[in-house]
């Protein structure tokens, strides 16, 4: 809410229709009670803002009620004004601006035909519908447009921040000067010229009226006019030429003199807050002399060359036992707001918030104070010999020998205030830095490290109580913070699409995937799946720098859920400080509340965790935390102590007393539920790395190409190549803003010409509504870890055939039970692909080291498929591999009756380089004296003209049909990108695998797009374009016609243009004369009636692939991130 009371300065501007970039009405969502309503939006200078009415529109009203006071008497004017006052008033909120937006870091999503939502990460959230699709996607469009807009001039800003901030005004201030003062001269000599000019022409004018040899004078006032006007000119050029330089200075002035201006003034707040800091030093160095002297300290005084240098307490001692007995733990009261009322819609939020609750108050007292530290300790080897975890990658590899340290960071000393001190108050994301105060570790890296103690979760899996197993949550989340004790380095910022993975499942029993998401704002999503829990969060943040310190506050909440009790836990993580920015070491402070929340079976339980802030002056034990879990009932059943840098203890509540509104806890004895584990005694060497955090960008073979891994500024950095890191992170990040430039250009352009621009989609995660939310979050597709599978097999296959290319044919020995064998871990979905594969490398170079002749002995032939015009199809199985295939058998003298041996030619030549999962693969052809063979691939189901007719009502349903679509527009977009066009798309052409794939199939008709002026007519009557019956050339594009054909036929059982006579079906194409039935969606019209359009006009097919229509009806398009047929090229 911060950020909503930050715009009321907003509030009483009147926006004009004139500067909105758009503006109309829409519905927002307000609360429960009111539900949707209307409102007027105004999109301008990237800022999204609403009111309840539209500004300007009621002044008339307010006008002429002013103008009628003067004829009223004054008891009726008092009336009348008291009446008056209360209109402004109204008309005044109704015109105050009731909410407002940035769409600088925005995320825009789409919910449906009508609905979309506008969130900045976590504080502001707006729910808006518009009346129908066409009025939502302009607005989508815009807000996309205007987004990239705001980040760009946000950009531009801040290279003018730091080329002022940057420059050297003396030398700047001499010259501009120097050039002024020239300028002023020039005005100064036309000044004078006009005097003198002006005042001769005044002196020839009087003597014209003398009335005495008028041509002569009348010819010198001529003379005299041209001198003082050509005077005049040059001193208006002269004005204007000084008058647009002293702007452009004066602006550049102006921003340089409030730069310095507001520089000083942040010198001056941090000189005076060192200089309390350092008066409150010496009072507490004084104070903890004195404590010396009288009893020994569990805390080591700081020394006089380490300032600001802060030591744990001794590693035995507990924390119960070295504190009082008894602590009090206070806890702000609940606010019950919905989610979907993060607005600063003042009348909407009035009947929807409830008002704060009062805050609890808790004494807890421990009735005995020794740990059981012996036989309490959770001992991690137990719970993993405990718990035999079958490996959810079944590969039964031997366990990976891990690196324990990395380089050691070399000594280049470089001051961070001399980097950051132009930056005070940006965005810690923006600040640009050399990687000298990184550490070679990306961000999802770092998210990945919060899994370090994931052994906590595995024993909260077995817990036998929802107080319990909250209680090793807890303790989970606070073991994440460990890390900042003694790390104070900056992971690299992950660039978008980027991903991390982290396969743990042989020795630790869960592993993790991570990518980056969003770019503006920068965000996150990480899934981990371990023993019997899974775990998932959105991760963003803001962050400033304030000039002494650093402050992050994350946004995005994390989850965890138990497969066994179904219970699920969420949580917000606390806020990070990093201090001594200026001067002294850096240290790092977690502070603030933690409240984590059971969803599900687990609704109403709740643990509240605090974080005490450091603090000089506390005879308290620092970096610590206090916390109670309370059941539903809001009874502390468990309660914790400890600290996030060392370890945590828990104890039960054994008895109650005290009154309600301040109880008393007894609790029996505390447990050590984690202890941290110390990193290497010279890990300062490297960065203060744990050994887990030396393994996490350990390189590995199979991961993705998107992987943190392969970042080569990140290897560099790591190997003590800071010099060569610095120069690819600056090409890297160029690179990047080149490719968001690119994506904004196709914005615009798309804009411009009125069809909307996707926004950018991750690869792994989908934007879908949380459960039991309104909000939108990234989720896990949950097919990641099968490519690896099939990255891993591909890899086996790889070192196989590179040993059968050292053989000659007669020493491989390879059977159809060795193929199975290694396909086994192969998901099911990709079985089918991995076998043509197989084929594929077969028939390769593996036989001898020259290619392979086939012939028709290498084959079994079976029973018949099909017959055709010239020739029959049979089954057939590859003797050596056991693969069955569909051959085709062509008869020579057929083909030459028919005269199609070109055509033949051309489809073999097409085909055979055609590799995609949705094409018919043609693996190799062929011939004898009489007979061509061609041994293609296998679609057990046949064609799918078959099975639309035997479908209910003969037709598909959309669910069905999208998937098919999408299918193959993703196989024409390939043929498109490789310069081939089908023009012969009909059901009869495409087939069925068992799997429910279809393969696009015939290439008979088949064209290379080489020239783009094609006249030929074919394919099927039903399914031509209007450009082909009318004899003109065409493209590409016909393929698009055909798809919007296919698809109206796979929704209603037949083509739209089908009729009684060729005759009336021509006619019917020509005018597009298209007729929908009532049972057709809204949005399959939309896309048939884009591809049903006049040359030119047709949409593209990946614009088919992305359409509403598809998204709605397939919830995981298949995505093939690792295209099969490009790994069989690169083998």
């Amino acid at each position: 809410m911060s950020e909503i009371n930050s715009n009321n300065k907003l509030a009483t501007i009147d926006v004009s229709k004139s500067d909105a970039t758009k503006s109309g009405w829409l519905l927002k969502w307000t609360n429960y009670l009111k539900g949707y309503q209307k409102r007027w939006f105004v999109l301008s200078n990237g800022i999204l803002s609403y009111y309840r009415t539209e500004p300007g529109r009621e002044t008339t009203t307010l006008g002429n009620s002013r103008s009628s006071v003067g004829k009223l008497s004054i008891r009726r004017r008092r009336k009348n004004r008291s009446r008056s006052s209360t209109v402004e008033n109204q008309t005044e909120v109704a015109h105050t601006c009731r909410g407002t937006i940035s769409l600088h870091g925005a995320l825009i999503h789409t919910v449906d035909s009508c609905t979309f939502v506008i969130s900045n990460g976590g504080t502001q959230t707006f729910h808006i519908k518009a009346s129908n699709e066409v009025e939502r996607q302009s607005w989508v469009t815009a807000l996309e447009l205007a987004k990239a807009k705001a980040i760009r001039a946000i950009e531009s800003e801040e290279e003018e921040e730091d080329n002022t901030a940057n420059a050297i005004p003396s030398e700047e201030l001499n010259t501009v000067v120097r050039d002024l003062t020239l300028k002023l001269e020039n005005l100064k000599t036309c000044y004078d010229l006009i005097t003198k000019h002006g005042a001769a022409l005044q002196r020839a004018l009087a003597e014209l009226e003398s009335g005495e040899d008028l041509a002569s004078k009348h010819k010198i006032v001529n003379e005299r006019a041209t001198l003082f006007r050509i005077s005049s000119n040059a001193m208006i050029n002269a004005c204007t030429d000084y008058l647009s330089t002293a702007q452009t200075q004066g602006h550049k002035w102006s921003k340089m003199l409030q730069h310095e201006r507001d520089q000083k003034l942040h010198l001056e707040e941090m000189v005076e807050q060192l200089a309390r800091q350092h008066s409150h030093l010496e009072q507490a160095a004084a104070n903890q002399g004195q404590r010396h002297a009288n009893k020994d300290s569990l805390v080591t005084s700081p020394s006089d060359d380490e300032d600001n240098e802060f030591y744990d307490a001794q590693e035995g001692a507990s924390i119960a036992s070295n504190e009082d007995n008894s602590f009090i733990l206070k806890i702000p009261g609940p606010k019950t707001q919905h989610s979907r009322n993060l607005s600063n819609d003042d009348d909407d939020r009035s009947s929807s918030e409830g008002e704060d609750g009062k805050s609890q108050q808790f004494l807890v007292v421990t009735e005995n104070n020794e740990v059981n530290s012996s036989s309490d300790v959770v001992d991690r080897a137990s719970v993993h010999s405990s718990n035999s975890l079958t490996p959810l990658n079944p590969s039964n590899r031997p366990l990976m020998k891990r690196r324990t340290k990395i380089s050691d960071k070399p000594n280049h000393p470089l001051n961070l205030w001399s980097i950051i001190k132009n930056c005070i108050g940006k965005d810690l994301s923006k600040i640009p830095m050399p990687v000298n105060f990184n550490e070679p570790l990306s961000m999802l890296q770092r998210l990945t490290e919060d899994f370090e103690y994931a052994d906590l979760l595995d024993k909260a899996a077995q817990c036998n109580t929802t107080c319990e197993q909250l209680a090793y949550v807890a303790a989970f989340t606070i073991s994440s913070y460990s890390t900042t004790a003694n790390r104070t380095g900056k992971p690299f910022n992950p660039l978008l699409g980027e991903t991390y993975e982290c396969d743990r499942t042989d020795d630790l029993g869960w592993r993790c995937l991570s990518e980056q998401v969003s770019h503006h704002p920068p965000m996150a999503a990480q899934f981990c799946e371990g023993r019997g829990w899974r775990s998932w969060q959105e991760f963003t943040m803001t962050s400033k720098f304030r000039g002494k310190y650093i402050q992050v506050v994350p946004l995005g909440n994390a989850h965890v859920e138990f497969t066994k009790t179904g219970n699920k836990f969420s949580w917000r993580k606390v806020t990070t400080t990093v201090h001594n920015i200026i001067v002294g070491k850096l240290w790092v402070d977690n502070h603030g509340d933690m409240e984590i929340v059971g969803e599900q079976s687990a609704r109403g339980f709740k643990c509240h965790l605090k974080y005490l802030p450091y603090s000089y002056f506390t005879r308290d034990t620092q970096r610590r935390i206090k916390g109670v879990v309370m059941d539903p009932q809001k009874q502390v059943k468990w309660v914790l102590n400890g600290t996030w840098d060392n370890r945590m203890e828990v104890a039960p509540v054994t008895s109650t007393s005290g009154s309600p509104e301040n109880p008393v806890y007894k609790t029996g004895n505390y447990k050590t539920v984690w202890q941290r584990r110390l990193p290497p005694p010279d890990c300062d060497k490297y960065y203060n790395f744990t050994i887990f955090a030396c393994q996490l960008n350990e390189e590995e073979s199979g991961v993705a190409p998107t992987d943190s891994r392969l970042r080569p500024d990140q290897r560099l950095m790591e190997n003590a190549q800071w010099d060569e890191s610095n120069t690819q992170k600056l090409r890297l990040e160029e690179q990047q803003r080149q490719r968001r430039r690119q994506r904004e250009a196709e914005a615009e352009k798309a804009t411009s010409e009125g069809r909307p621009y996707p926004p950018y989609e991750p690869v792994w995660f989908n934007k879908e509504k949380e459960e039991g939310t309104d909000n939108v979050i990234h989720v896990y597709r949950g097919d990641y870890w099968d490519f690896q599978v099939l990255i891993n097999v591909f890899s086996n296959f790889l070192r196989i055939f590179k040993e059968l290319l050292k053989m000659n044919r007669s020493q491989i020995v390879y059977s159809p039970e060795d193929i199975e064998t290694l396909i086994m871990p192969v998901p099911p979905q990709f079985k089918n692909q991995v076998m043509i594969t197989t084929f594929e490398m077969m028939k390769h170079e593996a036989y001898n080291n020259e290619s392979y002749n086939w012939s028709k002995d290498d084959f079994e032939l079976g029973t018949a498929l099909g017959k055709g015009k010239f020739g029959r199809v049979y089954i057939a199985r590859e003797k050596k591999t056991q693969y069955l295939v569909a051959m085709k058998i062509l008869f020579k003298s057929e083909l030459t009756k028919g005269r199609v041996e070109k055509q033949l030619l051309r489809e073999l030549e097409i085909q055979s380089r055609l590799k995609h999962p949705n094409i018919l693969r043609l693996f190799t052809w062929f011939h004898d004296d009489r007979k061509i063979y061609i041994a293609l691939e296998l679609a057990s189901e046949g064609e799918l003209y078959r099975h639309l007719k035997n479908s209910p009502h003969g037709r598909f349903d959309e669910h069905r049909s999208a998937k098919y679509i999408y299918q193959v527009a993703d196989a024409l977009h390939y043929c498109h990108q490789n310069d081939v066009i089908h023009r012969d798309l009909k059901p009869e052409n495409i087939l069925l695998t068992s799997d429910d794939n279809v393969k696009l199939a015939d290439f008979g008709w088949s064209a290379h797009t080489i020239s783009n002026k094609r006249k030929t007519m074919c394919g099927t009557l039903d399914y031509l374009p209007p450009e082909m019956i009318e004899g003109k050339s065409y493209d590409g594009s016909i393929d698009m016609w055909c798809l919007g054909v296919l698809t109206y036929e796979f929704l209603v059982g037949c083509p739209p243009f089908e009729s009684e006579n060729s005759e009336k079906t021509y006619e019917k194409i020509r005018r597009i004369d298209v007729r929908y039935p009532k049972f057709m969606s809204q949005s399959a019209r939309d896309l048939i009636s884009r591809l049903l359009k006049r040359q030119g006009a047709r949409i593209s097919m990946p614009e088919v692939m992305r359409h509403q229509w598809i998204k709605e009806n397939m919830k995981k398009p298949q995505r093939d991130p690792f295209r099969l047929q490009q790994l069989t090229t690169d083998m």
